[in-house]
């Protein structure tokens, strides 16, 4: 079987659940591994390794300083209150958003 494995797929591979099976296939060599000279130096996968371990720890900056803001957390419980009881007046219709945006 021929498969094209660009960095993107190796990368969410290494870091994440993304075919995990890969390694079995590969073992049991189901898959060869090909590599071009113009494709994929380690330079490559270090920066995008990097990048997106960069993006990972600003997402979690952004969730930390939202769970640190008692005010808004407040609001978004609220928020959360307030749906369950499906009070629908609580809330400004996406379409009004959208306008505003």
């Amino acid at each position: 079987m021929k498969v094209v494995i660009d960095t993107n797929i190796w990368i969410s591979y290494l870091l994440g659940s993304l075919l995990q099976d890969l390694d079995v296939k590969i073992l049991a060599k189901e898959i060869k591994i090909v590599v071009s000279e113009e494709m994929h130096t380690v330079k490559e996968f270090k920066h995008l390794i990097q990048e997106s371990i960069a993006e990972d720890i600003e997402a979690w900056r952004e969730t930390f300083d939202i769970l640190a803001d008692k005010n808004l957390m407040r609001q978004i419980q609220n928020a959360e209150a307030a749906r369950l009881k499906k009070n629908k007046t609580a809330f400004i219709p996406w379409e009004k958003v959208k306008q505003n945006v």
